[in-house]
């Protein structure tokens, strides 16, 4: 009904009303409840973020070559259209998951080798405990590059951000007094072994009992690096 109060008004107490009145009033209860049903509108950087964090939950939840566009729009509210807007195609929305995967890797390492400075603990150590904090996001990396490049997405996309791993790990490694030369030959070795176990273990035909054997043998190899290097003549 037209006027809502007033026109109740008018009823009960004879209150006077114009028909300019209740259709002033009847408008403007509608411009504000339509103001109300407006989608919320997202910036660039916003939208971007939704994406790409909703594309990553649902490579949680089922096979990367079934996540369709449509799905991950509607998880966000906003259109699918957006995704060719922002990043290009579907699979320039992967790259920028794996893009944004290999950060999380470099914040998640970085934030523990702060807290272990201000706590008057070694940045790094001997063992695996940087490697454990970071290996949810290496092996998802892992398979969603792999899956990538099968798809035609160039390798040389991800050599930018795989590099910038490399060098923490080879950062954290001459730390423990490891020379430069020895220090990034094991981060490639270890960035490897990792990748590996994230992604291409089950065509390999080992178990994952065999696959901790390698690591173990490959962090206790760390311990004898100062030695080796010697031997090598690095």
């Amino acid at each position: 009904m037209k006027g809502g109060l007033l026109a109740a008004l008018h009823r009960v107490r004879g209150f006077p009303l114009s028909e300019d009145l209740l259709n002033s009033h009847y408008y403007l209860s509608m411009a504000k409840k339509s103001e109300s049903e407006k989608p919320k509108r997202y910036s660039r950087a916003e939208a971007t973020r939704m994406f790409i964090d909703a594309a990553s939950k649902a490579m949680d939840k089922k096979p990367l070559p079934d996540i369709t566009m449509q799905e991950i729009a509607d998880k966000i509210g906003l259109n699918h259209g957006y995704v060719h807007r922002y990043f290009g195609t579907r699979l320039d929305l992967f790259a920028a998951v794996a893009e944004d995967l290999s950060q999380k890797i470099v914040d998640v390492v970085t934030a523990e080798q702060q807290r272990r400075a201000g706590a008057g603990e070694s940045p790094g150590s001997f063992d695996n405990s940087l490697v454990e904090l970071a290996r949810p996001y290496f092996s998802k990396r892992g398979k969603l590059v792999q899956y990538l490049i099968i798809c035609g997405v160039p390798q040389k996309r991800f050599a930018e951000s795989t590099r910038l791993q490399i060098q923490l790990a080879a950062d954290n490694l001459m730390a423990l007094g490891i020379n430069e030369r020895m220090a990034t030959a094991l981060a490639i070795k270890l960035t490897a072994l990792i990748w590996a176990n994230g992604s291409y273990v089950d065509a390999l035909g080992v178990t994952k009992a065999e696959v901790a054997d390698v690591e173990a043998l490959s962090f206790a190899e760390l311990r004898l690096a100062t030695k080796t290097s010697k031997e090598l003549g690095w």
